[in-house]
């Protein structure tokens, strides 16, 4: 027998929140490259790029995104690529990368991180330390879109590292799965 208890969150309610966390994560990004370098990196990026090309780097970001979820949970928690799912939840404009089967929380934790670290954390810092605008834009979107993630590791603060977890299937976050013998 199993006893489901609900971690997940509206995904209405993760893009209104996750938008306003987005908000100070970037000005925690681009502030001190403005007050370091004396220049706006947006303003950068968008000499180096174009509309066009910033539109093509957040679309390529969204992808790496949400590979690099499937990669972290395939890694962390011993997944098959077949137990791997990729979609978009359309109503909230929201893609996603969804674990099948129960894995540790830890392992759902480090998954739902890597993109925010990767994409986001790391570019904002050597962008900032350089002085590349194009690089701490880039970290600034990556934080950005890594809210609603951060969302969901914070659902996981109370949980034993080695809780099982099963990724909602049309929620933002997930169930926490105990087995009852």
């Amino acid at each position: 027998m199993t006893d489901r208890r609900d971690l997940s969150l509206d995904p209405s309610t993760v893009n209104a929140w996750a938008g306003l966390l987005a908000i100070g994560l970037v000005a925690a990004v681009l502030i001190p490259h403005v007050v370091i370098h004396r220049e706006n990196p947006l303003m950068e990026l968008y000499r180096n790029r174009g509309a066009g090309g910033i539109a093509a780097v957040v679309l390529a970001g969204i992808v790496v995104h949400e590979l690099l979820h499937a990669v972290s949970w395939w890694a962390a928690g011993r997944l098959r690529w077949s137990e791997i799912k990729f979609g978009i939840l359309w109503a909230q404009l929201m893609p996603f990368a969804h674990p099948r089967r129960p894995i540790p929380a830890w392992s759902y934790a480090v998954g739902a991180a890597v993109p925010g670290v990767v994409l986001g954390i790391v570019p904002a810092i050597a962008g900032v330390i350089t002085g590349s605008g194009t690089l701490s834009s880039f970290g600034a979107m990556g934080l950005a879109a890594a809210g609603g993630d951060m969302m969901v590791i914070y659902t996981l603060r109370r949980l034993s590292s080695h809780a099982l977890v099963q990724d909602h299937p049309s929620r933002v976050g997930c169930e926490v799965v105990d087995t009852i013998s």
